[in-house]
């Protein structure tokens, strides 16, 4: 479960188990730029799960990659309700094309990308502490 708590105008920490991590907004909206927004988590969500999925994969089938590196941008932003994400990957290794084709189908195998992908259901709840 992941909890998160305001401390100082926007920024807001975030913990789980054994973690923690800091989340804000700009100071031109108030923040005090601390972290990521609330966007840009969502983004990195993507970004690292489809690194971490194609990291398991290239070691599985024993592929000789130095080095992955995913970029995620939101799209649309603006518009709520038809938001979209471009991903790009870009993989520094001796790969064929057959090789990049199959690295882009499992990048998108990611458990993170496949929930994004569907419409998700959120049931929200509010009570007393």
């Amino acid at each position: 479960m992941i909890k998160a708590t305001i401390t100082d105008s926007f920024t807001t920490k975030i913990t789980s188990t054994n973690h923690h991590m800091i989340a804000d907004e700009p100071l031109d909206l108030g923040g005090n730029d601390k972290g990521m927004n609330p966007q840009e988590i969502l983004e990195s969500s993507l970004a690292s799960c489809t690194t971490i999925t194609l990291r398991m994969y290239l070691k599985r089938k024993n592929w000789d990659v130095k080095q992955i590196l995913v970029y995620v941008d939101t799209l649309n932003e603006k518009s709520t309700t038809d938001l979209s994400m471009h991903k790009t990957i870009e993989v520094d290794g001796a790969l064929d094309q057959k090789q990049l084709d199959r690295l882009l189908y499992i990048a998108g195998r990611c458990p993170i990308h496949k929930i994004l992908e569907k419409s998700l259901s959120i049931e929200s709840e509010i009570r007393f502490i």
